[in-house]
């Protein structure tokens, strides 16, 4: 059986396998997991409110220079970018973050009177940077929908149980078809008499 690298008799090299074959590979993929992590963690210090830390911060931090935490942090950058995290997502998430570790720090101490009310605040808050304190004026109350379907339903039985009814409201239907033999832009089923 051949080895190495002699060519097989059919004229095809023959690819190198096992952990000899591998070793480049597996380097390169450690080095890209390596450069990926270190570029999250950048990103994470950098735009960590709480710390305030600067380029060169960062780098001290992650044993880099400044000016790769730079091309780490617009790397991170373009990828949100990319993938369409746009720049009121980052600074949305960057108050729910910054919201849930203010809870934490609160949620130990809530049976105290101030703490409780900065709990309250919290949520009230979180409420406004999600959208959920909104004042509908074009939605259906839970009641009017409920009253909406008894009133459908109620409708169904009458029209399905009565046949005069049910030849009465095909005939509504018929009478209202937006189009003569269509209806929602597709064609009406008919029937041959003869």
């Amino acid at each position: 059986m051949p080895t190495g690298n002699r060519k097989l008799p059919q004229g095809k090299p023959r690819r190198p396998r096992g952990p000899a074959g591998n070793k480049a590979a597996k380097r390169r993929h450690r080095q890209l997991l390596d450069t990926l992590r270190r570029q999250k963690r950048a990103w994470t210090l950098y735009i960590d409110p709480a710390k305030h830390l600067t380029l060169d911060d960062v780098g001290k931090r992650l044993g880099v220079s400044g000016k790769t935490v730079w091309y780490d942090i617009a790397a991170v950058r373009d990828r949100l970018i990319a993938t369409g995290a746009l720049d009121a997502d980052i600074i949305r998430l960057r108050q729910q973050h910054q919201l849930e570790r203010i809870r934490s720090a609160h949620w130990r101490k809530r049976a105290a009177v101030g703490n409780a009310g900065v709990l309250l605040d919290i949520a009230k808050r979180e409420a406004a940077l999600n959208g959920l304190d909104l004042k509908r004026t074009d939605a259906w109350t839970p009641a009017q929908v409920t009253e909406l379907v008894q009133r459908i339903t109620a409708g169904f039985l009458r029209v399905v149980s009565d046949v005069e009814l049910r030849r009465q409201f095909a005939e509504v239907l018929r009478a209202e078809a937006p189009v003569e033999g269509e209806v929602l832009g597709l064609p009406v089923a008919t029937t041959k008499e003869g």
